[in-house]
């Protein structure tokens, strides 16, 4: 595969990610899809999962217990059709190449004989090619896994209120359950925003306070919250003042700022 096609299949891949993770953090959404028990593959046949089933743990030991096959199935059900029959064009090439050396499938083999079916399939050119796809997907695969990210060395979530709050909280949940360390990071959240995340900053526990920087790339953007939340609009001493949050829902205190907003753009009558 060429550097520019390599490289476009990796951004597809990306995309693919970002689409289906969107709605929260990869921890908090992906094991929820994938330890689902009715669950079915979407794009590959029983056999073709089992076969990728045990072609992904002989390549990487733990790959099942992560469900790197369902990951794998659910990216192939948002790719395009050319990647989805060139990965089950490599599938099959392995399952070919499994019955004519051994007459069994490769979920059938010995570990021995799965470890010598990958040495043959990695140097022999007439697989190279499709081996290498194969691999590719399943270390991607396995390395977005909370397993594999671990084993990487990740410990903890950056929670950020600007991608939604339900997500925030969300994510929030689910890194307290498994243990991990947690930070509130801020992609720049001026006016209103400012409240919420540094509220969810003061309740969720993270080990290094808040990241505000709103007040620093654009401080006059957020005059009018700022005249009546002082505190979380200007640093002192490293620290913002969340007293004057108090009242109903967030504590805006929305009645008392005086912004004057745009006209709508569209109006929709019902």
């Amino acid at each position: 595969m060429s550097d520019d096609k390599r490289q476009q299949t990796e951004m597809t891949r990306r995309a693919m990610l970002e689409k289906l993770l969107a709605v929260a953090a990869a921890g908090a959404v992906w094991p929820v899809l994938a330890s689902a028990l009715d669950w079915k593959p979407l794009v590959l046949s029983p056999q073709q999962n089992e076969t990728l089933v045990a072609l992904s743990e002989s390549m990487i030991p733990g790959s099942a217990k992560a469900q790197v096959n369902r990951f794998i199935d659910l990216l192939l059900s948002v790719d395009t059709a050319e990647n989805r029959n060139q990965f089950v064009a490599s599938l099959t090439d392995v399952e070919r190449a499994s019955e004519s050396k051994f007459n069994r499938a490769f979920h059938q083999l010995t570990s021995n004989e799965r470890d010598e079916m990958l040495t043959s399939l990695s140097t022999d050119k007439a697989h190279q090619k499709n081996f290498g796809d194969l691999k590719e997907w399943i270390t991607t695969a396995y390395y977005s896994s909370e397993d594999g990210m671990r084993e990487l060395g990740w410990s903890g979530v950056a929670l950020k209120t600007c991608k939604t709050q339900s997500g925030a909280i969300l994510s929030a949940c689910w890194a307290k359950a498994h243990g991990m360390t947690l930070m509130v990071q801020d992609l720049t959240n001026p006016m209103l925003a400012q409240v919420p995340h540094v509220l969810l900053a003061a309740h969720v526990g993270t080990i290094m306070g808040v990241e505000t920087n709103a007040m620093q790339f654009y401080p006059d953007v957020s005059q009018p919250e700022a005249a009546v939340h002082p505190g979380l609009y200007q640093r002192r001493r490293g620290e913002i003042d969340l007293s004057s949050v108090t009242g109903s829902g967030f504590g805006y205190r929305i009645e008392e700022i005086q912004r004057e907003l745009p006209k709508p753009a569209a109006a929709i009558s019902a």
